[in-house]
């Protein structure tokens, strides 16, 4: 293996080695029947990776069993077992995490509604839409081509003559955008693994056993709960969320205005400087990700170091802004007692922001 510096934009690879590697993907016994288009010579990286996706996109269905190890900062690193079942048509999945040798959660969509279960529970959750936190567990499945696809490439380089390694720049499901490794076994058109870091964690998910196109019963996505175990049945997880949240907290949760056309799409509660705050995604009318951390006005706070802030005025609010890598922008404002920091492309907080300013809401759900 070449070292880190080897490393190029964009790498040229030995073209025999891989020739070898995409001419062996008709032989893998749990790989695609469907291998990978020969290259020739000076074939670049990224015409590598193209016809990666291609080959996987021959994906319907997939079997795997997948070890997710995650690191968060300030939390004890967590070690997942997780065994994922994906189709296509109908778009359903079945999830099983185990941690410390022991099932925890198990989750079964068949296409129509998600069930959701946590070991020992006296119930189960019938959700109307799938729960958000479940989506990176999901990566390594029939949604892998699309994050492949829509990453962008930095560099690739052989790990051997069957091994290749993609290093890209990739928005996660959560909506983080992360540096993230992906390993592929071109004989066998499977994954080995995939890594992201960005600041505040990284998880690295190693796949054990990896099937494509394997038949699939329609009891594989069914959910037999154990006796005595009854249904909750719940319209939204994330207004469940949202109520709990408000039960956490002693400062008004505040919403954006109906106006801004945003999606509330997952809710946490954590500690910032031993305070509580609420955390909360949001899907923009762009499709992007925005992160609102909400704490109390009253406590002392200090905006995230390391930006360049100015003061600015939006409509009826004073905003601190400051840009962030990656296109990002990071915004920080008060409503009422409640400290608001949004996080996003520039383009998405600015919009949010200005509906924001001029609609300035403390009412609605959650507050």
């Amino acid at each position: 293996m070449r070292p880190a510096s080897a490393w190029q934009r964009p790498p040229r690879l030995g073209a025999m080695t891989l020739l070898l590697a995409l001419l062996g993907g008709s032989l893998a016994g749990c790989g695609s029947h469907t291998s990978l288009h020969p290259i020739v010579h000076g074939t670049t990286a990224k015409q590598v990776e193209t016809e990666l996706v291609k080959s996987m996109a021959s994906w319907q269905s997939t079997s795997a069993q997948v070890t997710d190890v995650v690191r968060l900062k300030g939390k004890p690193a967590r070690t997942l077992q997780v065994a994922l079942i994906t189709q296509a048509s109908p778009n359903r999945y079945a999830l099983t995490v185990n941690q410390a040798g022991k099932k925890t959660v198990t989750i079964r969509d068949n296409g129509r509604s998600t069930v959701s279960y946590t070991a020992s529970s006296r119930h189960y959750q019938v959700l109307s839409s799938l729960p958000h936190t479940a989506s990176s567990l999901r990566l390594m499945g029939i949604s892998l081509p699309s994050l492949v696809e829509s990453s962008t490439l930095m560099g690739m380089r052989e790990l051997s003559a069957t091994q290749v390694e993609l290093k890209m720049r990739t928005s996660l499901p959560n909506g983080v955008v992360a540096r993230t490794d992906f390993w592929y076994n071109l004989r066998k058109n499977i994954p080995i693994a995939f890594s992201a870091k960005w600041d505040g964690g990284s998880f690295k998910q190693t796949v054990s056993k990896f099937q494509v196109n394997p038949d699939i019963g329609n009891s594989a996505f069914a959910f037999h709960p154990a006796t005595g175990v009854t249904p909750q049945v719940v319209l939204s997880q994330t207004l469940a969320d949202l109520e709990l949240a408000k039960a956490a907290v002693k400062f008004p949760i505040v919403l954006p205005p109906s106006q801004a056309n945003v999606s509330l799409t997952n809710v946490s509660v954590g500690s910032r400087g031993g305070q509580p705050v609420v955390m909360l995604t949001y899907t923009a009318p762009n499709g992007s990700y925005l992160l609102v951390t909400e704490l109390s006005a009253n406590t002392k706070k200090k905006l995230p170091s390391g930006l360049s802030f100015g003061l600015e005025p939006v409509g009826t609010l004073s905003v601190n802004e400051a840009p962030m890598p990656l296109s990002g922008q990071f915004a920080g404002f008060s409503v009422g007692s409640t400290e608001i920091w949004l996080e996003g492309l520039a383009s998405s907080v600015d919009n949010l922001l200005t509906v924001w300013g001029n609609n300035v809401s403390t009412t609605g759900p959650g507050t």
